[in-house]
């Protein structure tokens, strides 16, 4: 069974980069869309969708400049049964 692995990045660069890498390394990958709210509410679908095993998920998935912004470490307890890191 090979293993799905879904990407939680709001950074366009970066989320195309650990795409790549997951799936040169023969991972399965979705990868979450959006901005914003639309971004946590997708990675939550696709997770269920997906049935996905791991999580790649971003510690600020709102803004990268606000260091008080924890939305991707909020989003982890709604990916279960997903393993996050």
């Amino acid at each position: 069974m090979e293993c799905r692995i879904l990407v939680v990045e709001n950074d366009l660069q970066t989320r195309s980069d650990h795409v790549y890498n997951l799936e040169r390394w023969g991972y399965q990958v979705f990868a979450a869309q959006g901005r914003g709210q639309e971004l946590l509410n997708d990675a939550k679908k696709q997770s269920r969708s997906h049935r996905c095993h791991l999580a790649l998920v971003d510690m600020r998935l709102l803004s990268d400049d606000d260091n008080s912004d924890l939305s991707g470490l909020s989003l982890v307890s709604s990916l279960k049964p997903t393993e996050s890191i």
